[in-house]
């Protein structure tokens, strides 16, 4: 219940403060939180919360409460204090000239408690370490060896000094370091902490412990050092790039992402904040914000291999194969393995290019200069049938039952196999290969069914506080994308290569941007999804923005442009009312075929690992059917359903429904959309650049008996089919 007298008020602060006093944190902000809730202007509240936050290291939710006090109680020095305390942990530039700016306007402030405080937040900082009497070169000295990894020689070099000069922090630090390296865990805590002991205004010791920590799996205690290195020295890079990447440790990226881009704003030539920003974009599938981050250094000749080596990717997702191709061709390597590597993006860049000759000459060059490269054969094979007394089926037999081999180039071999067994009609033998390799991929990240199904519980609980049915879909914008989604493996690529062979359309891939907007205007990181009903008109059209820019950046301009991202089917509700214009068609096809499709594939690493266990095939299937439903309920007019099948049983129907469908008039063309030269990025690259053809349909009665656990988790339907 909410206080609602000012006694009540009271009552509830007194017992918020003994809850806070007696160490019980959360339970204390709670409290707190029911006194905002009934009179937001409550000082002493927002400066305690501020402080329950902080200490709790987290400086993204302190700085609002801090800011609400000191423009509450302007004239206490203590709230500026605290407020100037989140600020530098924060480490944010525009918090820091908020702050200063707030409090130059107040009156009645000692000046010199202005001007420290002020100067207090200004970034970057540094910190220095108190050297005492001994000689600052000794120091350079260490600080060389360190960076070029001599840990003995700068352990010797550090305990010689410590027997003259005791007392100075840095040298037990660089010590800490050293040990770290070697990993000498209980030694090296121990010197991190004599160096945080005696000299407590250095920023490095919090820094590099806090690495070490991270190291050995301590995130949370990492934390602390982290910001307690910026509240030392706000806007040091190193602190702000180690505490993003504890945020990506603890799952907590958008926070991750923030701390990467104020460490590159604040050090724009540290090539450590650039990679981490432009890796954390890509991870997000946001290519060209990536892009952005690191074009200059690409350009540069001296580029080093780790931006070249991610510039590849990026380059392939935004559809720049040549510029990729360019990339990996100055990429330097030094033994043949890493040169095998090469070959192999060289040979799959030009395989999505549909140059599949080129293709098999870099392919064939790779597995001659890395042959234990599983995953080389099975890409190769991907576009290319060869018979069972080819040479390099015996190869690739050879090494699936080399115990030496690693995990992944076994699956990806044993994938490769189940090609090859049922290229040639030796259906028996197909999952011999598939399910141990399945099995070796799934055991690394298995698939977690109760979270996904929490994940769309939320998104649904989101979405239902709409009345759908009273929906107004108004806009100024022309702005109309075709979204094509549905289960991978279902027909997908072949719908968006038919409807992108038109004149007016260009192919956009799957772009992932849009899932990503819509999923970030609702998602919340702890507990219930935002209601879709609290987001404004200006933040639906702020979406549509950013999206139509992105679009425009990676995209030939056209009338329209298709993306064929998989999940939007989740998220149709929120991207029609953003683009009213936009048009959504939601692929079929019978499960028993592409889910047995899906298990016969490898996916980008860490993407559809239900994909590697067959009762978490048909769980994802089924919410790929409750999402579907759950639109059909609602706005069953604001998408159209293609089946797979129909459309190859009679594609010449199907294919002047589906054009109809997404609001263009018909062109012959559509029915060539194997003469389509524009780049396929997905696993039916090499399908799409043929005639329609039926064989992929009914494929499941092949297997029967191997497929049993799938029929009986789809439900008794399917395995009565089966039988």
């Amino acid at each position: 219940m909410r206080p609602d007298t000012k006694e009540d008020l009271k009552q509830g602060f007194a017992e918020a403060r003994k809850l806070q006093k007696a160490g019980k944190d959360e339970e204390a902000l709670s409290a707190y939180g029911k006194l905002i809730a009934t009179n937001p202007k409550i000082p002493e509240v927002h400066f305690q919360v501020a402080r329950l936050f902080i200490k709790n290291d987290r400086p993204d939710r302190a700085i609002k409460h801090a800011t609400v006090a000191t423009v509450l109680r302007p004239r206490i020095p203590d709230v500026w204090r605290l407020r100037a305390d989140v600020v530098r942990t924060l480490s944010d530039p525009e918090e820091a000239k908020k702050f200063q700016d707030d409090i130059g306007r107040v009156k009645d402030l000692d000046k010199r408690l202005v001007a420290e405080l002020k100067t207090g937040v200004d970034l970057p900082k540094k910190s220095r370490p108190d050297l005492g009497s001994m000689p600052p070169a000794k120091m350079l000295s260490l600080a060389e060896l360190l960076n070029s990894k001599k840990w003995q020689e700068a352990e010797k070099l550090a305990r010689s000094l410590l027997s003259i000069y005791p007392d100075v922090g840095a040298l037990h630090d660089v010590l800490g370091v050293a040990m770290s390296a070697t990993r000498r865990n209980q030694e090296a805590e121990q010197s991190f902490q004599t160096a945080i002991q005696l000299d407590r205004g250095l920023s490095e010791p919090h820094v590099h412990y806090g690495r070490h920590l991270l190291t050995i799996d301590k995130p949370e205690l990492a934390l602390r050092h982290a910001n307690a290195a910026l509240r030392l020295s706000p806007g040091q890079p190193d602190a702000l790039l180690l505490r993003g990447m504890i945020m990506k440790k603890l799952g907590r990226d958008d926070y991750a992402t923030n701390d990467f881009e104020r460490a590159l704003s604040l050090h724009p030539k540290n090539l450590d904040a650039a990679y981490a920003l432009a890796s954390i974009y890509h991870e997000r599938k946001d290519y060209v914000a990536a892009e952005e981050v690191i074009e200059d250094i690409l350009e540069s000749r001296e580029a080093e291999t780790r931006f070249l080596a991610l510039g590849v990717p990026l380059k392939v997702e935004l559809g720049k194969p040549q510029a990729a191709l360019e990339l990996l061709k100055r990429t330097r390597v030094e033994n043949d393995e890493e040169k095998g590597f090469i070959q192999a993006r060289i040979a799959e860049i030009e395989q999505t290019l549909g140059n599949f000759d080129a293709a098999n000459e870099a392919f064939q060059r790779s597995i001659q200069l890395a042959p234990r490269r599983g995953e080389t054969y099975r890409v190769y094979l991907t576009s290319k049938k060869i018979e069972l007394d080819d040479p390099i089926v015996s190869e690739m037999m050879s090494l699936w039952q080399d115990d030496t081999m690693n995990d992944f180039s076994r699956a990806n071999l044993g994938f490769a196999l189940g090609k090859v067994m049922e290229d040639n009609k030796s259906y028996n033998r197909v999952f011999e290969f598939l399910h141990p390799a399945n099995a070796m991929i799934a055991s690394t990240d298995p698939y977690d069914m109760d979270r996904r199904k929490e994940l769309q519980d939320k998104i649904h609980a989101s979405l239902d506080s709409v009345d759908w049915s009273n929906v107004t879909l108004e806009s100024e914008s022309s702005f109309a994308p075709i979204f094509v989604t549905g289960m991978p493996r279902s027909g997908t690529t072949l719908v968006e290569q038919i409807i992108s062979s038109h004149s007016r359309v260009s192919g956009g891939g799957e772009l992932a941007f849009g899932v990503r907007q819509a999923l970030e205007a609702i998602k919340r990181n702890e507990g219930p999804f935002r209601p879709l009903s609290d987001i404004h008109k200006s933040e639906l059209e702020e979406l549509a923005n950013k999206y139509q820019a992105y679009v425009g950046k990676i995209a030939e301009p056209n009338d329209h442009t298709t993306d064929k991202s998989i999940q939007v089917y989740e998220y149709v509700g929120i991207l029609k009312m953003a683009m009213p214009r936009a048009r959504f068609v939601i692929v079929r096809r019978d499960p028993r075929d592409n889910l047995l499709s899906i298990y016969k594939n490898i996916f980008p690493a860490g993407g559809h690992m239900y994909s590697y266990n067959l009762k978490a095939c048909a769980h994802y299937y089924k919410l790929f059917e409750n999402a579907v439903n759950f639109w059909r309920e609602r706005t069953p007019d604001w998408f159209y359903e293609i089946q797979y099948e129909d459309l190859v049983a009679n594609p010449e129907e199907e294919t002047r429904k589906l054009i109809d469908a997404v609001g263009l008039e018909w062109e012959d063309q559509c029915l060539e959309f194997h003469k389509n030269d524009r780049r396929v990025r997905t696993l039916s690259v090499y399908q799409v650049r043929q005639p329609m053809y039926k064989s992929s349909t009914k494929a499941w009665e092949r297997y029967r008996d191997d497929l049993t656990e799938l029929f009986d988790a789809l439900g008794p339907e399917y395995m009565d089919a089966a039988e």
